[in-house]
């Protein structure tokens, strides 16, 4: 079962020396070499004499990869695979648009949030609109059409104002359309894989190979 990194206090930079990845990668914060002085080794006194991770220790890895990149439960990433397998098309694909349409991918993906952390905060604290109603849930799923808008009372936050900043200076992502002076946005289609370039190409077989036993 993947670890529980919705749950997880330790250090980003020790998560991503465990998983032998940047689960960070994409966000505007320091890369794993910046964070992590031992970036290329794994945490803990025996981490030099473990051995190359067998073929089902890289699913496992992989599982837990997506599972901190995307700050939810093992349990919860184990519901939306089983929910990706019984929707029409293949799984890789409708399960990258289960997780993308989660409410904080989204508010994350519109640059509201630095990080998956921060716009996770912002919906579980109330900061978050969708149509207009409040949405205090981060596993919400947004539907294409939606519109997400930051609170009135949250506009003038520090780290708001700042991931503002940071979103104006790069490039919008397809599926959402954003207006950064009303600090909202439209949902306009789920994503597929060619939107995503956040993974390794094998990674997703792992996945798929991992929950199929």
């Amino acid at each position: 079962m993947a670890k529980k990194y919705g749950k997880q206090r330790a250090k980003r930079a020790k998560i991503n020396r465990g998983l032998s990845s940047d689960i960070d990668l994409g966000l505007f914060v320091k890369s794993l070499e910046q964070k992590s002085k031992k970036a290329g080794q794994r945490p803990g006194q025996a981490a030099k004499r473990r051995p190359p991770a067998s073929q089902f220790g890289e699913q496992q890895e992989a599982v837990n990869s997506m599972v901190g990149y995307y700050y939810i439960r093992g349990g919860q990433f184990r519901s939306l695979f089983n929910r990706a397998k019984k929707m029409n098309g293949s799984t890789d694909e409708m399960l990258i648009q289960l997780l993308e349409s989660r409410l904080d991918s989204v508010v994350f993906t519109m640059g509201f949030g630095v990080t998956k952390r921060q716009c996770r905060q912002m919906v579980v604290h109330k900061h978050i609109t969708v149509n207009g109603s409040v949405v205090s849930c981060p596993a919400y799923h947004v539907r294409p059409g939606d519109v997400i808008a930051v609170k009135n009372s949250a506009k003038e936050h520090q780290r708001v104002a700042m991931s503002v900043e940071l979103a104006r200076d790069r490039k919008v992502k397809e599926w959402v359309d954003c207006d950064y002076e009303s600090l909202s946005g439209t949902y306009k289609f789920h994503p597929s894989l060619k939107h995503i370039h956040i993974f390794d190409p094998h990674l997703l077989g792992h996945v798929i190979v991992y929950f199929s036993k």
